[in-house]
């Protein structure tokens, strides 16, 4: 009998070490984000255990623990859950479900809410460059209206660049020209467009009735050419006949683009003779030399007996002969005999007189023009020495 209790009591105290190794007792919540896991149910005889005062803390729910078999006495407390943390801030942390309690523990207490949640700071907005340490090449210039580095601010922040002097406030970009000021030489002027300094902006910049502006830059008009810089008509300029390189005799003139004797004179063989006087070719280039101690005189062969009319000047040619001329007009004996008026020049009242073809202009009075080309003592002469052209001469007498 003494046996058989002995061997009760063993059986008792075993189940009652089998019954607190096992976690029978369900984790309760606590704070942290993860709960314990539950104990692994054991089998042990005995009576009831007593309920748990506490539940578990934990966060996350664990795995509730089996419930353990009867045993002796029971654990005073459940099982325990995991260790808690702190929650984090941002997102609100979930509380802890509720533990179920096993079969002998006590009721479970809910989990805490996890941290209170802070929010971000709102991103602070770029407002960009503050001054000019906060900018680098190639534009180290800080304008802070816009919070922008620029290549320039104003003219000296262009100084380093010589061929872009200026600064355009609109782009803050290092230009050559914002206004006529920054231009100077053969480009005087400023295309504001381009920011380039051009040779003209309009016809009157040219400085020349000749030239028109073009695209910023100035070109003989229409039916002139350059030559040498100069704006000539190659069909009508004696010292531009043809082309830049071809100048007519003193004799000639330029007919559309051609050489040719002047109004007045003939082209015999290539030379240009006054067929009223010329000794050698009296009345036409085919006619006998005026013989010994005769004139040329209107054309015709006679005795210098008496001398030459009136308005006529003698002049001798050789063997004795005279040449009858009219020393007002001849080129070749302008004002005396044997004065020979250059090319561009026209024998006037005695006296060789410079002339231009009024170029861009075929009507008299050409006044801009022949101011120009001569000055302000000429006179427009309408289709003289050349064929239905304007010419400026100076002096007051057309020829």
């Amino acid at each position: 009998m003494k046996l058989l209790n002995l061997l009760f009591s063993f059986g008792a105290l075993a189940g009652v070490a089998a019954g607190c190794a096992s976690s029978d007792f369900a984790s309760t919540p606590g704070r942290a984000p993860s709960g314990g896991t539950g104990g692994t149910s054991a089998t042990g005889a005995g009576s009831s255990g007593r309920s748990s005062a506490k539940g578990g803390t934990g966060g996350t729910i664990g795995s509730a623990g089996s419930a353990g078999d009867a045993g002796g006495v029971p654990s005073e407390l459940g099982g325990t859950g995991g260790t808690p943390t702190s929650g984090r801030g941002g997102t609100s942390g979930s509380g802890g479900a509720a533990g179920s309690p096993d079969a002998l523990g006590g009721a479970p207490a809910a989990g805490t809410a996890g941290g209170v949640p802070v929010a971000g700071a709102a991103g602070v907005p770029d407002s960009g460059c503050q001054s000019d340490a906060d900018c680098g090449a190639p534009t180290p210039y800080c304008e802070l209206a816009t919070g922008s580095c620029v290549a320039c601010q104003s003219n000296a922040n262009c100084a380093a660049t010589p061929t872009t002097p200026a600064c355009d406030t609109d782009t803050h970009v290092c230009v050559q020209c914002t206004s006529k000021a920054n231009c100077t030489g053969t480009k005087p002027f400023c295309d504001v467009t381009s920011n380039h300094c051009v040779e003209c902006l309009t016809d009157a910049g040219c400085g020349d009735v000749r030239l028109v502006c073009v695209g910023g830059a100035c070109e003989c008009d229409t039916g002139l050419t350059s030559c040498g810089g100069e704006c000539r008509d190659l069909k009508h300029d004696p010292r531009y006949c043809g082309d830049c390189n071809t100048e007519c005799g003193n004799a000639e003139t330029c007919d559309n683009g051609d050489c040719a004797c002047r109004p007045g004179l003939t082209d015999c063989a290539g030379t240009c003779v006054d067929l009223k006087s010329d000794v050698n070719h009296c009345g036409a280039c085919e006619s006998a030399s005026c013989a010994t101690d005769q004139k040329c005189e209107g054309g015709t062969c006679s005795s210098t007996a008496g001398g030459c009319g009136e308005g006529l000047t003698e002049c001798d040619a050789s063997n004795n002969r005279t040449a009858c001329v009219n020393t007002h007009t001849d080129p070749n004996n302008c004002g005396e005999c044997g004065q020979r008026c250059d090319t561009g020049e026209l024998c006037i009242a005695g006296a060789c007189r410079a002339y231009a073809v009024a170029a861009t202009c075929d009507t008299c009075p050409c006044a801009e023009v022949c101011n120009m080309l001569i000055d302000d003592t000429h006179t427009c002469c309408d289709s003289a020495a050349t064929s239905n052209v304007a010419l400026c001469v100076r002096g007051s007498t057309c020829p």
